[in-house]
């Protein structure tokens, strides 16, 4: 990890997305504390945005918009609003890391 990575904000996720045509792009998924929230609520135990819970969680959503849409996000980012309900107890189990 490079300097630039540790001051990063813990809500913040940044991928590097390669295109086919071998372009590289980098996309910026913002993790919402209304998100952070709900997993608390629902799992009554912390999970910090900073948790590499939470780096698995925008990893999926940037894979799945990739997936759908065919294309990296125009605007570079995107944000992870929820969590689906099926992905609580993985939540509840989660290392403190």
């Amino acid at each position: 990890m490079d300097s630039e990575d540790a001051r990063q904000d813990p809500n913040e996720r940044r991928f590097i997305v390669k295109s086919p045509t071998g372009s590289e792009h980098e996309v910026l998924v913002q993790i919402d504390v209304e998100a952070v929230g709900y997993v608390e609520r629902m799992t009554k135990r912390k999970l910090p945005a900073q948790n590499s819970f939470w780096t698995g969680q925008a990893e999926r959503l940037l894979s799945d918009y990739l997936w759908k849409e065919g294309k990296v996000p125009p605007t570079r980012k995107l944000t992870l609003k929820d969590v689906d309900r099926d992905e609580l107890p993985l939540a509840a189990r989660w290392e403190s890391n």
